[in-house]
């Protein structure tokens, strides 16, 4: 049965029930429910008078606590600037004649309706002119109300008071409302009483101030007028409540020429009208409480002050963060703060301002670790515990921190943590492990030792997690000291075979690029070339044992290395196994392949190693390659070589247009210098000192990449 063959008196027994139960807390999709009840009880009535008083009251009431609901539940501004079910359905009501009775639950409901974002409380005016259009008579309070929320928002330097009289003449125009009409006399009314309350405030704001400037307020008028506009603002709206405290402050600051001024009953009001407001308008009043506090503090005034005002401005500060000047007056202020009587305390109440206060100070360019410190042991004295993520951020800032008093502050900070009983040991020694390895190398093998004896420490044994060893593993990669390097080798059999593919990667990039940095350095710490080639060979045979998957970064490193030794037809064969197994190496390490054969005359086998990589895409990856996406311009640079080689004609300018790759000017030159008609052929298979060295300049040209030597290093 459908709802509409009911009846009326099932449906509006049924809409009471559910709405009494709805009111009560009932879920979203019961409230859903009625709203359909209400439709097909009011669908087919000519007049929604019909519907008896008490429903359609009740209706209006649900209609207001879900606009309440939607206020508690929803973050973002500019959906309050839309329309809702609620709103549409009080227009509805004053409509369909059904307003009648219940006029100031209407207003309730469309007062509610719209946020200050995007025109709302313009469109609030609107609704309730265009209600007074349809002969609705709401109370008209409510139109003031929003009038003066419209009139809030606009820049006090304009003249609102012009800007006013436009836009309701606007609104009365789009809501067509009569000449004489009772909508059109209500809103002049209204009109003309906000005008005579702007000018009022503004007035004498103006007048006092004009008076200090003319030198016609002593000091204890200041004071005087001060302390008002300060109390003024607290029942006042942002607009007005804004221009009130302005206008304490000048006077405020007035006040401190004066020798042996005593500003405190001032500093007082001033400082508990801001603790009101900011609340209500945090964005306007955060704009005053700097500027304040730092006059207060400047003015050497917290020595003399109450511990009551110091607690209060302290706060205040807190308020204001993260702005850097209200962290620096907090820095500033807390000895003062937590040396009052009682003492500042971080309570439950103030526990957001500490996370925050204590972020500032550890997320600078330069963290404050011993003053965050203070924080952390403030908080465990007050009675609190340090939230985990808090104990963990000053675990890492703390460890990153070189420092002569660095082992005392993570000893202590150490022992905090496990004495809290946090249950999660990995993100404690990552933490740690992290702080100790954000500077480099220099403390690796530091972490690794602490690592291991925390956790053996916590009864778990010293094996440990995946994630710590490769944090450990990057860092240790970059030495190159000996035993270092050996250690970091050491380390990647603890890995689990599943999860040190990026790791060994990691090394054996590290070790390559060492080389090719550093081609014919024979310091006691640095590795030759071949020295590289036998530590790449013997990590990739260790991959190949352990069963760690291989990935196109690994073939690309070890190809880099047999290519920079000469070793192409061990290169080769490299190519073909990881093709067979669909890995695909990335198009440097091909380009640099490709451009040592070009140049030991193996022209035949370049462009094989450029077709079998080319295929290898097309089956491996399919479509999965996107097209605005540059993937194979080394391919593409080093192919150009070989068709020089060859004897062809190469159109750079169309090359460049079809595939995006553009030539560096030095390797330009090399390719114009190139003629396979000049000089001896060198064989195939044989690569003489001379063909490597100008292979290696032919990459570093392809690459643009400077050298030492005043030439190009290969593209790492």
């Amino acid at each position: 049965m459908a709802l509409e063959d009911m009846g009326s008196e099932v449906l509006e027994k049924a809409l009471e029930m559910g709405v009494d139960a709805a009111l009560a807390g009932e879920t979203r999709k019961e409230r859903k429910r009625l709203r359909q009840i209400w439709f097909a009880l009011t669908k087919s009535l000519p007049n929604l008078s019909i519907v008896p008083l008490a429903t359609r009251k009740r209706w209006l009431q649900l209609q207001e606590r879900l606009l309440i609901d939607r206020s508690e539940c929803t973050s973002k501004p500019s959906l309050f600037s839309q329309s809702t079910l609620m709103e549409e359905s009080a227009l509805n009501m004053v409509e369909r004649g059904g307003a009648g009775g219940v006029e100031t639950w209407v207003a309730r409901v469309l007062i509610r309706s719209r946020g200050n974002a995007g025109g709302g409380p313009r469109q609030i005016v609107r609704n309730l002119l265009w209600c007074g259009v349809k002969k609705a008579t709401l109370p008209r309070t409510y139109l003031y109300d929003a009038v003066w929320r419209m009139v809030r928002l606009w820049d006090a330097k304009e003249d609102r008071v012009a800007l006013l009289q436009e836009e309701l003449k606007a609104i009365l125009e789009e809501v067509e409302a009569p000449a004489g009409s009772m909508a059109e006399v209500e809103a002049l009314e209204v009109m003309t009483r906000v005008i005579d309350q702007l000018r009022r405030y503004h007035e004498q704001v103006s007048m006092t101030l004009a008076a200090l400037d003319e030198g016609k307020l002593d000091y204890p008028a200041q004071i005087y007028k001060g302390v008002e506009f300060a109390w003024k603002a607290k029942d006042s709206e942002e607009k007005e409540a804004i221009i009130h405290l302005e206008g304490a402050f000048r006077l405020f600051q007035a006040c401190l020429v004066h020798r042996d001024a005593d500003p405190t009953p001032l500093v007082a009001s001033l400082s508990h009208s801001l603790l009101q407001l900011r609340p209500r308008y945090p964005e306007a009043i955060d704009q005053i409480i700097v500027p304040f506090a730092q006059a207060v503090y400047q003015a050497r005034l917290f020595s003399t002050l109450p511990p009551k005002i110091i607690t209060a401005l302290h706060r205040l500060n807190l308020f204001a963060l993260p702005s850097e000047d209200a962290y620096i007056l907090s820095r500033q202020t807390y000895d003062q703060a937590r040396a009052t009587e009682p003492p500042f305390a971080w309570s439950l109440k103030n526990l957001h301002s500490w996370q925050e206060l204590f972020a500032c100070a550890l997320t600078r360019e330069k963290p404050h670790v011993h003053f965050a410190s203070r924080l952390y042991t403030d908080l465990i004295a007050d009675g609190l515990h340090v939230p985990r993520e808090q104990a963990l951020l000053m675990l890492r800032c703390v460890g990153a921190k070189s420092s002569p008093s660095r082992p005392i502050l993570l000893e202590r900070h150490i022992k905090d943590y496990i004495w809290f009983g946090y249950r999660d040991k990995t993100a404690f020694i990552h933490a740690v492990v992290q702080g100790l390895t954000g500077k480099g190398v220099k403390d690796a093998e530091l972490a690794l030792t602490l690592a291991e004896r925390l956790s053996a420490g916590m009864g778990e044994g010293a094996e440990l997690e995946p994630i710590v060893l490769e944090l450990i593993i990057v860092n240790l990669a970059r030495s190159s000291n000996p035993r270092v390097r050996q250690k970091c080798i050491d380390l990647l059999h603890r890995l689990p075979p599943g999860t040190a593919t990026r790791s060994y990667n990691t090394v054996l990039s590290f070790l390559a690029s060492q080389s090719r940095a550093n081609p014919s350095v024979n310091a006691e710490d640095e590795l030759s070339p071949r020295q590289v080639l036998t530590l790449v060979i013997t990590i990739y045979k260790d991959m190949v044992d352990r069963g760690v998957a291989r990935d196109g970064r690994t073939t690309s490193t070890v190809l880099r290395t047999l290519t920079d030794n000469g070793l192409l037809d061990e290169g080769i064969k490299v190519l073909e196994s990881s093709l067979q197994h669909d890995i695909l190496p990335k198009s440097h390490a091909i380009g640099r392949l490709m451009v040592r054969l070009a140049l030991s005359g193996r022209l035949t086998e370049a462009l094989w190693v450029e077709k079998s990589w080319r295929q290898a895409i097309k089956s491996i990856v399919g479509g999965g390659l996107k097209e605005n996406k540059v993937w194979d311009l080394a391919v593409v640079g080093a192919r150009a070589l070989v068709d020089v080689k060859m004897g062809e004609e190469v159109d750079f300018a169309e090359l460049e247009r079809q595939t995006g790759w553009v030539a560096s000017k030095e390797y330009m030159v090399f390719l114009r210098n190139q003629n396979p008609r000049l000089g001896s052929a060198t064989k195939e298979g044989e690569v003489g000192e001379e063909k490597l060295v100008q292979g290696a300049q032919a990459e570093d040209r392809l690459h643009g990449i400077e050298s030492q030597e005043g030439g190009h290093l290969g593209w790492l």
